[in-house]
């Protein structure tokens, strides 16, 4: 279904961002304090592309696929609220990485990591998680349960809008 591709390639670049986020996290682990500065920016620039990104994409779900998918659900459409729920628990993880980079800028403190990888930690797990429940539950329920007409209305609202995907374009 090429609404489903659309969502799927977005899932993967949030994960790539993540993980990229770790890498630079252990690279500023390992910096002396001169370059550890310029590597604590490429991780607040990260971070909040990250965080653009992540609304960008749960608006999408919940303004163009939920309510259509949540339509045909019937007795399960409860995992739709879950779904929202988790999204509003990621925005929270977000930015609590947020400001305790905030904190790491204000304190000029590239030394002090542990709050910085233990928020990715959650972080990380919680996308992870989030992002397989929605593929392995969410989107075999709309394979089933969404007629044609359905997948392409979905598909054209989601093309239409902009978001992770168009990010990556140079």
């Amino acid at each position: 279904m090429e609404a489903l591709d659309i969502l799927k390639l977005e899932h993967s670049t949030l994960l790539s961002e993540v993980y990229k986020l770790d890498k630079q996290i252990a690279f500023l682990e390992s910096s002396g304090p001169i370059k550890g500065r310029r590597v604590l920016k490429e991780i607040v620039e990260t971070s909040n592309r990250m965080r653009d990104d992540f609304t960008q994409h749960t608006a999408k779900e919940e303004k163009d696929f939920f309510p259509i998918l949540e339509s045909k659900l019937g007795n399960d459409k409860e995992l739709v609220k879950v779904m929202k729920r988790e999204h509003d628990e990621l925005i929270t993880d977000l930015q609590s990485l947020a400001t305790e980079l905030d904190r790491m800028i204000m304190d000029h403190d590239t030394k002090r990591t542990w709050n910085l990888v233990s928020k990715l930690q959650d972080l990380k797990g919680g996308l992870s998680d989030h992002l397989s429940k929605e593929e392995r539950v969410l989107f075999w329920l709309a394979e089933i349960r969404l007629s044609w007409l359905d997948q392409r209305k979905i598909a054209s609202s989601l093309s239409g809008a902009t978001g992770v995907a168009q990010s990556l374009q140079p």
